[in-house]
């Protein structure tokens, strides 16, 4: 395997990144998708048109948001992961490659 040489941006690709995905950044997230899934709770309870065994399905399926995926469930090997940094366009792409 080839030795791997350290990109010259990456110092500020990493103080570029540090900064936009601070931990406040983070707090501002996570509140605003529990106000989203507190949201998507009332309306599934309270959608006129939505059977009973339909609307605990969707609640139980809103209720796994953010927990671990039961691999059964997924149907699906575990991934493999891989990223880069773009700091041209400021962006951080991460690729996942499903193994067979």
């Amino acid at each position: 395997m080839a030795a791997t040489k350290t990109p010259p941006f990456l110092p500020i690709a990493l103080l570029t990144l540090a900064k936009t995905f601070a931990p406040e950044t983070k707090d501002r997230a996570v509140k605003m998708t529990k106000e989203i899934e507190a949201a998507m709770e009332r309306d599934i309870q309270t959608l006129p048109w939505m059977g009973e065994g339909t609307r605990r399905q969707a609640l139980a399926k809103l209720n796994k948001i953010g927990k671990p995926l039961d691999r059964g469930e997924w149907g699906m090997t575990p991934p493999t992961s891989g990223g880069e940094v773009d700091v041209v366009h400021l962006r951080v792409v991460v690729s996942v490659h499903l193994a067979n």
